[in-house]
């Protein structure tokens, strides 16, 4: 199991970026929660729609196969 280091909710992204849960654009501009992650000597930049997070944490699994989960739908 890795570690955590980082986290944090961001309003605007600076630049644009890819999901790590579904693969679909995070664009410049739109909110996200990004961190880093570390394993064993690994280390991967993570960034969520807010939707993908939520998702995320509802599933129980602390694990997750980049760029290959379904985007929910956002709620409003």
């Amino acid at each position: 199991m890795g570690d955590t280091i980082g986290f944090r909710h961001v309003k605007a992204a600076r630049k644009a970026a890819r999901c790590s849960y579904c693969g679909e654009a995070v664009e410049k501009g739109q909110p996200c929660n990004t961190w880093l992650w570390a394993e064993r000597g690994n280390a991967c930049d993570c960034r969520m729609h807010p939707e993908c997070y939520d998702a995320h944490c509802d599933s129980g699994d602390e694990e997750f196969v980049l760029y290959c989960n379904e985007r929910p739908s956002a709620v409003v």
